[in-house]
């Protein structure tokens, strides 16, 4: 029921109902797909990108991580994103574990992309939805610019 209120209430707000995560493969990928949609300067993620990201974080084989790449940057592309139908997809498929890897991602993407404010704030966000705390977001970003450099990260 509350489903439907939802959807009516976007409807006439927006002209048009949020689009539910088909898969949480695709749900991965528009999560990293949309970190380029935040903060001013609006990068778009590259495509090989997003779909290294889910070879790498989910072992989609380069085919269908392209594929689902395209689709989500088709999605990104949307002015009004809302991040939760995404992150409550990954989140009802996947463990604490797995979310951290989707964190990692992020951290990986916006820190070679040069970390800017809006897109640190995205990744928290998106950690906060993925019922992850501000802590392991932390430790996740510390762990990628130690593995940056070199030094051995806590953990590995």
């Amino acid at each position: 029921m509350f489903d439907d209120l939802l959807r009516a209430l976007e409807r006439r707000l927006f002209g048009r109902p949020s689009a539910p995560a088909e898969t949480p493969a695709l749900a991965v990928a528009v999560l990293i797909a949309a970190v380029g949609r935040v903060g001013p300067k609006r990068a778009p993620v590259d495509a090989s990108v997003i779909a290294a990201a889910l070879g790498r974080q989910l072992g989609v084989a380069a085919g269908p991580a392209r594929a689902l790449a395209a689709q989500a940057q088709a999605v990104v592309a949307d002015e009004a994103l809302a991040l939760f139908p995404y992150t409550h997809a990954c989140r009802a498929a996947s463990d604490y574990g797995r979310r951290l890897t989707l964190i990692d991602a992020l951290w990986r993407i916006v820190l070679a992309r040069g970390e800017e404010p809006h897109e640190a704030a995205y990744v928290d966000e998106v950690a906060s939805l993925l019922g992850l705390s501000r802590e392991a977001c932390m430790a996740e970003r510390w762990r990628v610019l130690h593995a940056a450099d070199g030094a051995p990260a806590p953990g590995s």
